[in-house]
């Protein structure tokens, strides 16, 4: 099977099972049956988050690498089966230090499985479509966010988390090396003509990775993408705390978590229909100010804005950023060296988003309040979308690497 429809749904479901969906959103349903066992504080249950997330934006690049050197299918497949075996592994978690070591490493597999790895496919089968094929795959995170929960609740219930560590283990490993046998397949961009030209790989268009180091203009789109990543991310996990102080009620934060969840497929979907037909750069421009606005709107007091539309326009900003990376630094950079090139601007807006809610917290102790960090992070969205305005006028520097698409 070669069909370029085929791969998107490979690239949609192996999204579906990455390691966010997978780790990320079923490590908050185990948490409070490992902190009754163990005996352990939630800062120590949360290192579990932190060590990982520390450990996909350092391997990002490597998988990148990886991507370069190998292609995506048979990355893709090593994290299909390196990731359930180390999640099965947190069933036999025993102590504090290997639930860190266990953290540390399923960052590093799960880099594997993240959007470098897994989108950066697409636009050898994608051309035309490029916006609207990133979109609809990018979709496997938000599905797989809402399935992985729901499935790790109910082996919770029934088997404990160690079971249900392993069940949830068990389900990804199969699917997912399935998924990847049988749907997701390389392309080469350019088809062999001549006898000596046949089982050998395309030579591919595009800026040379240690060139693309050397230019200004990455810097920036890695530096913005970095910052608007510190300040959704550390706007997200003060969201709890900041709803109970301005006295709402559990289900009124449930509720307008509900709303921001809902807003991150509009967005998503929004983006994907959008590129394809104006500048991605506006797109981004526009994603950046509405994280910017959402911050503020939540944090600043005397705003008195409303929590329900600060969370729709932090959802919008989540939904888009993603597949407004991708896009950027395939057009701008072209597919040579897109694996890396990704793979190192993903990593750095990874480090960003740990670094946010430090930030954060930090910022609440010293002013028990957030007003200033809202100010400041406001500030700081609407930088990163005027570096993204900037990087569009530098069309001197710029080549889009166009191809045609042969399907």
């Amino acid at each position: 099977m070669n069909n370029k429809w085929t791969v998107l749904v490979g690239c949609a479901i192996a999204l579906t099972l990455s390691f966010a969906p997978v780790y990320l959103f079923t490590l908050g349903v185990f948490s409070k049956s490992m902190i009754t066992e163990f005996g352990w504080s939630r800062t120590q249950v949360s290192a579990g988050f932190s060590v990982a997330q520390f450990s996909v934006g350092l391997f990002s690049l490597f998988a990148g690498v990886a991507v370069d050197r190998i292609g995506n299918r048979h990355v893709m497949l090593f994290a299909a089966i390196a990731l359930p075996i180390v999640l099965a592994a947190f069933s036999l978690v025993s102590s504090f230090m290997l639930y860190v070591v266990l953290a540390f490493l399923i960052g590093g597999v799960g880099s594997a499985s993240n959007p470098p790895a897994v989108l950066s496919v697409l636009p050898r089968w994608f051309d035309r479509n490029l916006g609207l094929a990133l979109s609809i795959a990018s979709l496997g995170i938000g599905i797989g966010g809402t399935l992985m929960p729901m499935a790790a609740g109910v082996a919770n219930l029934h088997l404990g988390w160690r079971g249900g560590f392993a069940v949830v283990a068990a389900l990804v490993g199969v699917v997912g090396v399935l998924n990847t046998v049988l749907l997701v397949r390389d392309k080469p961009q350019v088809q062999p003509t001549t006898a000596k030209q046949v089982g050998r790989p395309a030579e591919e268009t595009g800026v040379n990775f240690q060139a693309c180091l050397r230019r200004m203009d990455y810097w920036v789109i890695v530096f913005a993408f970095a910052v608007i990543g510190a300040v959704y991310w550390g706007t997200t996990s003060q969201f709890g705390p900041i709803m109970g102080d301005r006295g709402m009620t559990p289900l009124e934060t449930a509720s307008a978590l509900s709303a921001m969840g809902i807003s991150v497929i509009v967005g998503r979907a929004l983006g994907g229909v959008l590129l394809d037909r104006i500048s991605c750069y506006l797109i981004g421009f526009l994603f950046f100010l509405s994280a910017s606005a959402g911050a503020m709107l939540l944090m600043v007091s005397s705003f008195d804005g409303s929590a329900f539309a600060a969370t729709v326009l932090l959802g919008l900003a989540l939904g888009g950023e993603g597949d407004v990376m991708a896009y950027m630094l395939r057009k701008r950079y072209g597919q040579r060296n897109y694996g890396k090139i990704f793979g190192l601007c993903f990593g750095i807006f990874n480090f960003g988003g740990l670094l946010g809610p430090l930030v954060l917290g930090r910022a609440f102790d010293l002013w028990h309040s957030y007003d200033n960090a809202g100010i400041a992070f406001g500030i700081g969205g609407a930088l990163a979308a005027l570096l993204l305005f900037l990087v569009s006028t530098s069309r001197g520097v710029e080549r889009q690497w166009e191809h045609v698409d042969a399907a």
